[in-house]
């Protein structure tokens, strides 16, 4: 505590000569476990603890944390859209959707009539998702582009089909791709025997479906804390005959912490918050 006080008294020196630069650093040292001490709290009471602070503090929080406290709102989500490529969210909210699209399909199709009354070889065409997240660069950039990849790792979904990648994004550009121009009269042609392209010629065209989606993100800044949806919508569809066979929206919701400077889930945040009660229980 004594020595809280000698630089508390410097800082006051400091200030009375005009030394702003002794007075930044005897700030720094006062507010540093303070701040870092934040890091252990949700990000919603981090963010509102560093809200409002005197010059001493302010200093010490722009110094620390880059964040200049007379503009903090905007400040903080500035930094919260930068770390939006340095963070590895988007690709943790994209594998985690992997995951629950391959339980999906692996449950949902195989229980289908057509599937099942069907003998041949079936093809799942896997486009690259779009990314409508409005994120260039960083690890986003790579994983819209990595669907078939992971579904190649799923059993269950490769045990019903041959998954085949394609550099295309758009049901139709999928389908130009896999079976030329006229590809409606290719599907709807009842033995498929003017389905000529090499690759694909193995399979019927009753037996072809298309996997397409979309990563977009949600952000919602106006509570002050920056938060985000990372959604992800996909499609599967039997061209053959136009129906969808599933439709199906996955979300992910992230919160912004000012001090780790990271984007948490709300179940990591929420697991800070039962932490920080519990020890103010054993107070």
């Amino acid at each position: 505590m004594k020595w809280m006080l000698a630089l508390a008294g410097l800082l006051a020196v400091a200030q009375l000569m005009g030394c702003q630069t002794i007075g930044r650093t005897a700030g720094n040292l006062i507010y540093e476990d303070e701040i870092n001490a934040l890091k252990d709290k949700p990000a919603d009471v981090a963010y509102q603890s560093l809200e409002n602070p005197n010059p001493i503090k302010g200093a010490a929080i722009e110094a620390l944390l880059g964040v200049d406290y007379k503009r903090y709102n905007e400040t903080v989500i500035a930094a919260a859209d930068r770390n939006l490529t340095k963070n590895d969210i988007p690709r943790s909210a994209f594998d985690e959707m992997i995951v629950e699209l391959s339980q999906k399909l692996s449950s949902t199709i195989p229980s289908l009539e057509v599937i099942k009354e069907s003998k041949n070889l079936k093809a799942l065409v896997v486009g690259k998702f779009k990314n409508e997240t409005g994120i260039q660069g960083g690890e986003i950039s790579n994983v819209v582009e990595s669907v078939a990849d992971n579904l190649l790792k799923n059993q269950a979904v490769t045990n019903e089909f041959v998954v085949i990648g394609v550099d295309e994004s758009t049901r139709v550009d999928i389908l130009t791709t896999i079976a030329g121009a006229n590809f409606d009269d290719v599907f709807q042609n009842a033995d498929g025997s003017n389905f000529k392209d090499v690759r694909m010629k193995r399979y019927h065209p009753q037996d072809i479906y298309v996997l397409t989606g979309s990563v977009f993100r949600l952000p919602n800044y106006d509570s002050g804390v920056p938060r985000m949806i990372i959604s992800t919508k996909v499609r599967l569809v039997h061209p053959r005959t136009g129906v969808t066979i599933a439709a199906i929206e996955f979300k992910r919701s992230y919160i912004y912490h000012p001090v780790l400077q990271s984007w948490l889930p709300d179940a990591e945040n929420e697991g800070l918050r039962a932490k920080m009660q519990e020890a103010e229980q054993k107070k």
